[in-house]
């Protein structure tokens, strides 16, 4: 049995900016994590945590831009 969906593409990009912001979500309680490292800090993109934190940081703004290009506000963030 299979199922065609048709979805407008409003409803795509709500879904994407959902997405997107589950993982800014994500991504953020990561760098709050780097706050408390010690040294078996097991980082996201590196074990240092000063410079996990700056790649977040770079992540995250990199998502709301991406959020900004799908029409979503970034304001609540």
């Amino acid at each position: 049995m299979s199922y065609t969906l048709t979805v407008e593409p409003e409803q795509v990009d709500a879904i994407i900016i959902s997405e997107l912001r589950n993982n800014i979500d994500s991504l953020e309680r990561n760098l709050e994590s780097t706050q408390d490292a010690d040294e078996d800090y097991l980082g996201v993109f590196d074990n240092d945590p000063k410079k996990d934190a700056d790649m977040i940081v770079q992540h995250i703004e990199a998502l709301k831009m991406i959020i900004k290009y799908y029409g979503g506000h970034t304001t609540i963030f």
